[in-house]
């Protein structure tokens, strides 16, 4: 990133296309589509979650978040879904409000903030530490759902 900052871009299907001019640090094709499953592996594979705009595959991925109970920091400046739901509840049951950030500094210290509530003690990590720790939570959740389709097709080939 311009800041030398870790990003990671975890894209659908099997290819290595990202939509528009931005590389992410590291890419992940997840073999799954949009809407398909992708959405819950990455927002799973979260502590806390923070959106920036938006369209409807970034209101898909809060309310994943928000029906797992994760923290959703939202920078409301830039306007889609993430400034829509800023500093408001998702849906009336009212269980998680969307926790509002002016600029990224303060959406990373607010995410920070949420995850030393449970206390995890983030910040004593650098962010290289963090992007590992977050890193390898998305590849076991990979490898397991790799291994449920494994066993899914072992047990279709021995039955059938």
């Amino acid at each position: 990133s311009k800041n030398k900052g870790i990003t990671v871009g975890v894209v659908p299907g099997k290819n290595k296309t990202v939509y528009g001019t931005f590389r992410p640090t590291v890419l992940i094709n997840s073999g799954l589509e949009i809407g398909g499953g992708r959405e819950f592996t990455l927002v799973n594979s979260c502590d806390v979650i923070i959106a920036i705009s938006g369209g409807s595959g970034t209101l898909t991925e809060m309310a994943i978040a928000y029906q797992s109970g994760l923290p959703i920091i939202t920078i409301n400046k830039f306007g889609g879904w993430a400034g829509k739901l800023s500093d408001d509840y998702i849906d009336d049951r009212k269980r998680l409000k969307c926790i509002p950030a002016s600029t990224p500094e303060e959406a990373l210290a607010l995410a920070l903030n949420e995850l030393n509530k449970d206390g995890k003690c983030f910040e004593k990590l650098s962010y290289k530490e963090l992007f590992l720790y977050q890193f390898l939570d998305f590849i076991t959740i990979m490898f397991i759902i790799v291994i449920i389709i494994g066993l899914i097709v072992f047990v279709n080939l021995v039955l059938f």
